[in-house]
């Protein structure tokens, strides 16, 4: 089973292919293919974790537009009779997973050089851990 992690609007997401997601805010047109990106994927038996992100895209199609649930917000003071009620609809946009990044892309080449590679796993084994000391207990 094929199924990835995209990052969306501030929220992460796990989608399948032909999966349905409810997201907030407006994306796109009707109809308009949006590239997700990708967190984490695993496509068949090949897994792969990003460094923040992965460099395939998740391909979603946009449904529709819509309004989420009212919420109400109602506020009151005892024994003043003050009471107020306020409400909103939030926008959201439903989307359909088209693909999980069947195409790749080509990304530049990793800041680091094998030289600031080596100088940080040789820092890395320099650093000893912290031992803990307890403070004495008084009596």
């Amino acid at each position: 089973m094929s199924f990835a992690i995209v990052s969306l609007a501030g929220h992460q997401y796990l989608v399948y292919p032909g999966s349905k997601l409810t997201v907030p805010g407006h994306w796109g047109q009707e109809s308009q293919t949006l590239k997700l990106q990708t967190l984490f994927s695993h496509l068949k038996d090949t897994v792969t974790l990003g460094q923040p992100y992965v460099d395939r895209s998740v391909t979603a199609q946009v449904l529709s537009h819509q309004k989420g649930d009212k919420l109400h917000i109602r506020t009151y003071k005892a024994k003043s009779r003050y009471r107020k009620h306020r409400g909103y609809r939030d926008q959201i946009t439903l989307l359909q997973i088209v693909s999980l990044g069947d195409q790749e892309k080509s990304l530049p080449a990793s800041p680091r050089s094998p030289v600031s590679q080596q100088k940080a796993s040789v820092s890395a084994t320099k650093t000893k851990p912290v031992k803990k000391t307890s403070k004495p207990k008084q009596s």
